[in-house]
């Protein structure tokens, strides 16, 4: 074996793995009657306790990162992601742009580099309102219109 191959293993071997939770195993912000009571400070210090190194974003969670970070310090926990419930359905691809990005912008003064993305439709908000009724055309990613229904 070559000193850069010795080099190289032992760099793998001896790599950090930090793994981070989700808030739901908490509270449940679909589902507000399922650990609603329990304090965003239960949350984070028990996470730690476990031997989590980080946490994604919830529900409880502050939105500014002025009140977060220390929040999170205390705990010794870095917000490794934020779920973005998307509304594609009831907004066009505009609106929603404009939406997410006092999301994303705390995501980046928190260090994150993944935010989790997904159409909630109302599924993940609590609104019980009917789900894409009628089609309509909206921008896609490549600035192209289409049809949704």
């Amino acid at each position: 074996m070559t000193m850069t191959a010795i080099a190289t293993a032992t760099a793998i071997t001896t790599a950090t793995v930090r793994i981070g939770i989700n808030p739901i195993t908490w509270t449940n912000d679909d589902m507000p009657e399922l650990g609603g009571d329990i304090p965003l400070e239960v949350c984070l210090a028990e996470a730690r306790l476990a031997g989590y190194s980080g946490i994604e974003m919830g529900g409880k969670f502050p939105r500014d990162a002025a009140t977060l970070r220390p929040l999170l310090d205390r705990h010794g926990l870095a917000l490794v992601s934020g779920w973005y419930s998307a509304q594609l359905c009831r907004r066009s691809a505009d609106e929603e742009a404009a939406k997410v990005e006092g999301h994303l912008e705390l995501l980046a003064a928190m260090g994150c580099k993944v935010m989790v993305f997904a159409e909630g439709h109302g599924s993940t908000d609590g609104d019980r309102r009917p789900r894409c009724r009628g089609a309509r055309s909206s921008r896609t990613a490549t600035g192209r219109s289409s049809a949704r229904g």
